[in-house]
């Protein structure tokens, strides 16, 4: 079902190699914060909590990505 310790430790090996600031970028800020930024956007759009969806999105868009990357560093610096 899930692959096994070794082959985990081959992928996070290879993921490590290749640094720091691709995996914060990869996976903070196109696998979290556009995955949310987008998210959060069809949330407000479907309660209709969002009256001016041509500013609101953008803002999710940059504000989400920008916020997870932030995260990342701080992580990476003190953990």
């Amino acid at each position: 079902m899930f692959p096994s310790k070794e082959k985990r430790m081959q992928r996070w090996t290879v993921t490590r190699a290749k640094g720091m600031r691709r995996f914060i970028f990869v996976n903070g800020v196109l696998g979290w914060g556009l995955m949310m930024g987008i998210s959060w956007s069809l949330v407000m759009w479907i309660v209709g909590a969002m009256p001016n969806p041509s500013v609101q999105v953008p803002v999710a868009l940059v504000f989400f990505p920008l916020i997870r990357r932030c995260v990342g560093l701080v992580c990476v610096a003190y953990f």
